[in-house]
């Protein structure tokens, strides 16, 4: 099991090549230490960019 940083939920280890599981991370979830990783090897979605009104 893996602690998700970006969905925030724990996941079972699957070894999918979209996974990433940090050596060094971890994070406590319901008094457990987990492995912190991602779920999915996607960028974060970026704001769109707005024109500036005067």
């Amino acid at each position: 099991m893996y602690y998700c940083i970006l969905c925030k939920e724990l996941h079972p280890l699957s070894y999918k090549e979209q996974e990433m599981i940090f050596k060094s991370g971890f994070h406590y979830y319901s008094s457990d230490l987990y492995p912190a990783g991602l779920c999915k090897l996607e960028p974060y979605p970026q704001p769109k960019e707005q024109p500036a009104t005067a």
